[in-house]
């Protein structure tokens, strides 16, 4: 888990004035920020050896050791020339929901910096579980859906191996209405996670279809369990090192975590109930053919 301070050198990272910086202060994660309001910051109330990280660095380092921070640092720009950025006006509404544990100052920040302390990657833990949880919920619930509607014959036989995957195909356009709707599914409602756009807004559907699929494919194997587990002890890896995955990468989403309450926790217990009396409920109607 990459921190403190490099070892030799200066941290070299693509400089641009547009970059989004993070510092640590107290063990304390502030940001993200523009450049020049971290300059700002360097050259009255911080000192040069604050650690900081933006996008493209290995690790924290120390302002002063930022090769494109060093005459900055020693040059702090005049209070006129610092220009404060345009928060957009959000058009998702907050409704409980921030932002993982890598972003908690901006949900809408795309890329996270490395965790920084044991605790960041608890939560981080936490939350990918929470992902997992929701995405079980969905898969059962149209499960149990297409075997109702389609007959328990439809896994026997010589369908028996392509079932989950064209089922998993086909549960692709279903979940991505749900999210361009409204950032949710009913798994997802159950365990307080939200998907949302980086811009704070929900996905259009054809941004949803991208990144169910990519999610269908590189996090869950399309149902194939042995490779399955290996996808998700990978994006799991991912996810508590980096907060985030892949798919929201690419496709520039974000994903938001609620607390939960008592109803969400008895909702998800009645859930797996119903879902034993079910089986049951199959397999004695198997037994009586």
């Amino acid at each position: 888990m990459p921190s403190g301070h490099a070892a030799y050198g200066l941290a070299k990272c693509q400089f641009n004035m547009s970059n989004l910086w993070f510092y640590a202060l107290d063990g304390t994660q502030h940001g993200p920020m523009p450049t020049e309001e971290l300059q700002a910051l360097l050259g009255t109330k911080l000192p040069k050896s604050t650690l900081v990280w933006s996008e493209g660095m290995e690790s924290w380092v120390a302002a002063e050791k930022v090769e494109e921070l060093v005459g900055l640092v020693a040059h702090p720009p005049q209070p006129r020339l610092v220009v404060q950025p345009r928060v957009p006006q959000p058009v998702v509404e907050a409704e409980g929901y921030g932002g993982s544990s890598s972003a908690r100052a901006n949900p809408a920040q795309r890329n996270s910096p490395p965790a920084t302390s044991y605790n960041d990657s608890l939560v981080r833990g936490r939350q990918a579980w929470a992902r997992f949880f929701a995405r079980s919920i969905d898969v059962t619930l149209f499960y149990v859906l297409c075997i109702t509607l389609l007959g328990g014959e439809i896994i026997g036989g010589n369908m028996a191996t392509l079932f989950i995957p064209v089922m998993m195909l086909c549960m692709i356009p279903v979940e991505a209405w749900c999210l361009s709707r409204w950032g949710l599914t009913p798994g997802k409602w159950v365990f307080r996670v939200r998907v949302v756009h980086q811009d704070n807004r929900y996905l259009t559907f054809e941004e949803a279809i991208r990144r169910t699929l990519k999610v269908t494919i590189s996090g869950m194997a399309l149902g194939f369990l042995l490779l399955q587990t290996l996808f998700n002890v990978l994006a799991y890896k991912e996810f508590v090192a980096t907060g985030t995955t892949s798919w929201d990468r690419k496709y520039h989403s974000v994903v938001q975590f609620g607390a939960r309450t008592s109803m969400h926790t008895g909702i998800a217990i009645l859930m797996v109930v119903l879902f034993m009396l079910w089986l049951n409920t199959m397999n004695s109607a198997a037994g009586a053919l």
